[in-house]
């Protein structure tokens, strides 16, 4: 685990489909939309969640949680 640069919160790396990593924040939520298989995050739209079971864990971006998120967006 690592943690935020930004913040200091730990955070999760995984690898997209499309090869991006993405900063995860390490705890499942009941409503996040990233589901990890392996070492692949997979972002889900609403209509994909609804058919997930409740033992699917879901988990959160970390850019939807830092405080400091602008700062690493691109332009």
């Amino acid at each position: 685990m690592n943690t935020c640069r930004s913040c200091g919160a730990p955070i999760l790396w995984r690898e997209t489909h499309a090869g991006r990593r993405m900063p995860i924040d390490p705890e499942p939520v009941a409503d996040g939309n990233v589901v990890i298989e392996g070492d692949i995050a997979e972002v889900l739209k609403a209509e994909h969640l609804a058919r997930l079971g409740g033992d699917v864990p879901r988990y959160r971006s970390h850019f939807a949680t830092c405080p400091q998120a602008a700062e690493h967006r691109r332009r």
